[in-house]
């Protein structure tokens, strides 16, 4: 997979309704041969495997009666995904990642029978949950069609990632606003609701207010039904474009990746943001909807001169 083809493509995606559920505690078990089962994130039941592993280069899946052939093809595309991200981060190889103790691989947990009334997907450090390829509800749903499915992979294997870089269970350390932001741009998951230019931004503000994204650092959103994601997803995609773009802050994912570089030697994330991006995080929330529609703006200037070149 390309990932600049992937991640810019921008195709209409059905999974638009997932619960995401990424990195919400401060500890989290990973499975193993010896421990019978995995929690989400601590706050519901355990949910048990059966034993049977999958093994590929670096991943270890484990599942709750998921075939193998699912298995099989969640290894593929998480292989796929990663060697992606690596290229795009400039990761050379795996000796940049810090594992948890004992874990020589990531952890997945494909369920497929377990927990039934949750259909997200979860990144932590060292692994993630997601549902299996033949979960029996979500592949009639169509949610396992495989450019969805490989989307919602590719956002949690950025969390995953975060964290290997992090070197720790970074939970609330990293602010919701740039984890989500980066999980969101480098997997294009739901660029239905992308908020491209003055009247889409307009269009979300009318409905919520004029909510500031840089506010949320930890996972707390305010009492409005689906805000976090009908809202501050689009808006936190939005933002980490800005910051990407060369018509916002120029720049690059090398920059995210050096902020999880410079925490793991133990710097806050405000310092270093501020560090690799050149910008406060206190300016960044007081500024921000200036520079949005500014960039917004120039954004819309430079595809209407294209326009009128190309016609």
């Amino acid at each position: 997979m390309n990932p600049n083809l992937r991640w810019h493509s921008r195709s209409r995606l059905a999974i638009a309704s997932v619960s995401y559920l990424c990195c919400a505690c401060s500890s989290i078990q990973a499975p193993d041969l010896n421990y019978p089962c995995v929690s989400w994130c601590n706050t519901v039941a355990p949910w048990p495997h059966d034993g049977n592993p999958y093994q590929s280069k670096n991943f270890t899946i484990y599942s709750d009666g998921a075939s193998r052939q699912a298995l099989m093809d969640l290894a593929a595309i998480a292989e796929d995904v990663l060697t992606d991200l690596k290229t795009s981060f400039e990761i050379p190889s795996n000796d940049l990642f810090i594992l948890p103790t004992n874990q020589t691989k990531i952890h997945l947990y494909a369920y497929k029978y377990h927990f039934p009334t949750e259909w997200g997907g979860q990144g932590f450090w060292g692994g993630m949950i997601i549902f299996a390829p033949d979960h029996p509800e979500r592949t009639e749903a169509g949610h396992t069609e495989l450019g969805n499915y490989t989307r919602l992979v590719t956002h949690e294997l950025m969390h995953v990632v975060q964290g290997l870089l992090v070197g720790s269970n970074h939970c609330y350390s990293t602010h919701t606003w740039f984890e989500e932001g980066l999980g969101e741009f480098v997997s294009a998951l739901n660029p239905e609701r992308s908020v491209l230019n003055l009247t889409d931004l307009n269009d979300l503000i009318a409905q919520y207010g004029e909510l500031n994204p840089i506010a949320i650092h930890n996972d707390v959103y305010p009492a409005i039904q689906n805000v976090g994601q009908t809202y501050f997803y689009p808006m936190f995609e939005l933002t980490m474009r800005y910051l990407l773009d060369g018509r916002g802050m120029a720049r690059s994912l090398l920059d995210a990746k050096q902020v999880f570089l410079d925490m793991r030697a133990g710097m806050s994330f405000t310092d270093a943001f501020e560090d690799n991006f050149g910008l406060s995080v206190v300016d960044f929330e007081a500024e921000y909807f200036i520079r949005i529609r500014q960039f917004l703006s120039r954004a819309v200037q430079v595809t209407e001169q294209r326009a009128r070149v190309s016609g």
